[in-house]
């Protein structure tokens, strides 16, 4: 728990030095990024810049990747926890995906509030099953759901622990 302490200050910390460096960017979020509920994998951040909302999502380690993102951004709170029918949407296997959102194509402007939903399929590799002699051995993948929100700050989805935020525009 203390390492993942250690890496969230040098994330802000990198994250601080961008905004600084970029007058235009404004970090306003960062969320944690929880799989299976308890299992903390990462981040991720909600930004402005040049009228563009940027949500990034970061994993933090321990041999997660994502696979497959979601992503809910609107002025009105989501209804339904259903990731699949989220507007936004990316397959990757990487430990990053970042949407950059026309605040316009949203309906949002600065004041505003915006409701933000990111969900992440998240896997790692826990081990090996062994092949037919003279046939590779199989991955076998420990494979969660993930959903962001900021520390004490979720707005659960019906009686999920699926959540959403909400964040103001700068």
């Amino acid at each position: 728990m203390r390492k993942m302490h250690i890496a969230t200050l040098m994330l802000l910390v990198m994250l601080s030095t961008f905004v600084i460096g970029n007058a235009s960017a404004q970090v306003w979020t960062i969320a944690d990024l929880w799989a299976g509920q308890h299992t903390p994998v990462g981040w991720v951040f909600v930004v402005v810049d040049s009228g563009d909302l940027v949500v990034s999502y970061e994993i933090s380690g321990g041999g997660w990747e994502i696979g497959k993102t979601h992503l809910y951004v609107g002025t009105e709170a989501p209804r339904k926890h259903s990731p699949g029918k989220f507007p936004y949407k990316h397959a990757v296997s990487n430990v990053i995906d970042q949407y950059i959102i026309p605040l316009s194509d949203v309906g949002a402007a600065s004041g505003d509030i915006v409701y933000i939903a990111a969900h992440a399929t998240v896997s790692k590799l826990v081990g090996w099953e062994p092949g037919d002699p003279g046939e590779p051995c199989t991955p076998i993948y420990q494979v969660k759901t993930a959903w962001a929100w900021p520390s004490g700050r979720g707005i659960p989805f019906d009686k999920t622990w699926a959540m959403y935020f909400s964040v103001t525009i700068p």
